[in-house]
């Protein structure tokens, strides 16, 4: 019946947070915070919400940290067209066996952007670059509920321009365990990306841009197939003011040594893999560039000690 209970409430939650995301206004300010983190859940279509057990966890869903069982480092970059640059790093500690926290250091940036005055005439070359900076915890319950809360130091770059704010996650992860041969566990997540998040300009003007609300909502699927681990994640998100996207995913180990990932996010296709060593694991991912007919590569690794 708590399960029950539980899962609803997962629900009930999502749809009042995304009717309260009306109040805040749409556009592209933060855009990069919506770019994909981490290879692996990059190969399954960004459905991972619900799962949130490696290096990427305190983007995806903070609530998910405490999975990680040992002090694990890791990071992520991409491979861009157009000078553009992605990268990510995290290092997660639990401290208790109930409390998990974590420190990340997301950048996306673009250089060697040429300037033109409105006479025509070259002033040169500039950078635009943009990091946000996380700190966030986790609280769980036993191996069956996670509630995670992310504070997010916002940084903006320019020219000689520069923009300061910060920025607020939460995230709930719920797991389920069954003794079957089949099924080894199914997982709910919900996360918050971006409450009440802002930054503001150093001009005359002091302009402040407020980031949309991001919110998301997954589930997860473990199984056993003929020995081997089978995944399968669903996702659901919406940024305020835009169209709600489908994520999906599926994922399988063999010999614990190599994995082979694709997934959907909304109607690309990405695929990945990776190959892990004891507790040394490196990612890839394929993912089509949303900005043109080019593919991102993202290229992850994590170590737990």
């Amino acid at each position: 019946m708590k399960y029950k209970l539980l899962v609803i409430l997962l629900i009930t939650l999502f749809l009042f947070v995304s009717l309260f995301a009306g109040d805040y206004s749409g556009g592209q300010p933060g855009a990069f915070l919506r770019i994909p983190v981490g290879a692996r859940a990059s190969g399954l279509g960004s459905s991972f919400t619900a799962i949130a057990d490696d290096i990427s966890s305190l983007y995806w869903n903070p609530g998910g940290l405490f999975q990680l069982k040992s002090v694990t480092a890791g990071g992520m970059y991409s491979l861009m067209s157009q000078d553009r640059i992605h990268n990510y790093a995290c290092l997660i500690i639990p401290v208790e066996s109930s409390l998990t926290f974590a420190l990340s250091g997301n950048q996306f940036g673009i250089s060697d952007i040429s300037g033109w005055d409105e006479f025509g005439n070259f002033t040169g070359k500039y950078d635009d670059s943009e990091l946000a900076i996380s700190l966030g915890v986790c609280k769980n319950i036993g191996k069956l509920i996670g509630f995670g809360f992310t504070v997010k130091y916002l940084n903006h770059s320019l020219h000689d321009e520069e923009a300061k704010g910060f920025g607020y996650d939460a995230g709930l992860l719920f797991n389920i365990g069954f003794e079957s041969k089949i099924f080894n566990s199914l997982r709910f997540g919900i996360t918050a990306q971006d409450i009440s998040s802002s930054i503001e300009w150093d001009t005359d003007s002091s302009t402040k841009e407020e980031i949309p609300l991001t919110m998301r909502i997954g589930c997860a699927l473990d199984f056993i197939v003929k020995g081997e681990p089978l995944l399968i994640a669903f996702d659901v998100s919406q940024t305020t003011d835009e169209e709600m996207i489908f994520h999906a995913g599926v994922e399988t180990w063999l010999f614990n040594l190599l994995a082979l990932r694709c997934g959907l996010n909304d109607k690309e296709v990405n695929f990945g893999a990776s190959f892990r060593i004891k507790a040394f694991q490196i990612d890839y991912a394929y993912c089509p560039d949303i900005f043109e007919s080019e593919a991102t590569n993202r290229f992850g690794f994590q170590i737990s000690f």
